[in-house]
């Protein structure tokens, strides 16, 4: 399964093409405070502003924020298609090489060359953190923040103030690994040693770390994955391919399926839980149950792998959350930047969509009000306030 690259040409389109998709009008994306996408910064007179990491993302009134404008080389090529009776979405916030997102119960936090953070109630940016990650993930587990810098993973209260704390230095992968409750699961590869070239998401232990420091501990041994780890109360899983394994990183059978695998914890055993048809993405807990991509299909199933169903189909997936309640997607096809978002209850039942004809969507997280994302240009987060 394939994810979606940018062309290069792609420009910020975020604010005329939402505002287009809501019935807003393309010149007034600029009207809800906040600086509109692809718009040139205020320049006071006598020459250059001069830029603090906090003014890359900071709020500009609607006064001073200038009319938004699209090269010409990267206008649409049909207009935004109307997203009837849909909440009118906004920008969150706009910077500069924006590559990852996590929330708590109050903050945004987001990095870009660094860590910041912004209330989700309204107030300006904020550093957390100085520390630049590597690998696309970041994530929030209780009251800490973590993110690889690879091989190490590090962990950080989540108002920050002081240095951040290593966990582990022998991750095998910038992808698999997962904190849950006191403990940090990841992948390492024995022969690999500190400090070694990513794997690409294979590792052939299964380790778990305090999060609080200390000695890792082996849970199993042998063991492949691929992508992203999750973790529940009963266990930790991954996606298992064949073609990952040390008998077939030729590649040779990519995309024949594979399984996802379940580390249980009342056991101390691996098993199969399921198997797949193609390489799954975005392997996740939400609420009491397991969802992920699985080619062109969204399916949910519970922790032993049982009671599997199918909650949405996309042609392509480009990014997948939940609120714990429901699954959320982008929903796009091969060679569109644009995406729907979309939203089914974890029980199942009818899709509703939520937002329309969104552009360059690459990530996102929800709660009880919004879902947020961030794109794949790096230039703005975006919130899609939840319809009633």
């Amino acid at each position: 399964m394939q994810r979606h690259q940018p062309s290069p040409s792609l420009a910020r389109v975020f604010a005329l093409g939402l505002a287009a998709a809501c019935g807003t009008g393309g010149g007034q994306a600029a009207d809800n405070g906040q600086r509109a996408l692809g718009a040139t910064p205020v320049v006071p007179e006598g020459g250059e502003k001069e830029t603090t990491d906090v003014d890359r993302y900071a709020i500009v009134p609607p006064s001073s924020a200038p009319t938004p404008s699209l090269p010409t080389q990267t206008q649409p090529s049909e207009p935004p298609r109307a997203c009837p009776n849909g909440p009118e979405p906004s920008v969150f916030v706009s910077g500069n090489a924006i590559t990852g997102i996590a929330q708590s119960e109050t903050h945004l936090y987001w990095y870009a060359n660094a860590i910041f953070r912004q209330p989700k109630a309204g107030g300006p940016p904020e550093k957390v953190s100085d520390v630049e990650p590597y690998g696309g993930r970041l994530l929030i587990e209780g009251s800490a923040l973590y993110w690889v810098s690879y091989p190490a993973i590090y962990r950080l209260p989540i108002d920050g103030g002081q240095e951040p704390e290593r966990v582990v230095n022998d991750a095998s992968s910038v992808d698999a690994w997962m904190p849950r409750g006191s403990q940090l699961y990841y992948f390492s590869d024995p022969a690999q040693g500190q400090g070694g070239a990513p794997s690409g998401g294979f590792g052939s232990q299964l380790r778990a770390a305090p999060t609080s420091g200390g000695a890792a501990q082996l849970l199993a041994d042998q063991q492949w994955a691929r992508d992203r780890l999750a973790a529940d109360a009963t266990g930790v899983y991954w996606y298992y391919s064949p073609a990952y394994s040390p008998d077939g990183l030729s590649g040779a059978n990519a995309g024949h399926g594979g399984e996802i695998e379940k580390y249980a914890f009342a056991t101390g055993a691996v098993t199969p839980i399921t198997t797949t048809d193609g390489n799954i993405e975005w392997l996740q807990v939400a609420g009491d149950r397991l969802i992920w991509i699985d080619g062109a299909q969204l399916w949910s199933a519970a922790p032993d792998g049982s009671d599997r169903t199918v909650l949405g189909t996309s042609s392509l997936f480009r990014a997948l959350t939940s609120d714990g309640t429901t699954a959320y997607w982008a929903s796009s096809v091969p060679g569109d930047d644009y995406s729907d978002i979309i939203g089914v209850p974890l029980t199942g039942g009818s899709p509703r969509t939520i937002a329309c004809h969104v552009s360059s969507v690459y990530g996102m997280v929800a709660d009880a009000s919004a879902v947020y994302y961030y794109s794949w240009v790096g230039d703005v987060i975006g919130k899609l306030p939840k319809p009633q």
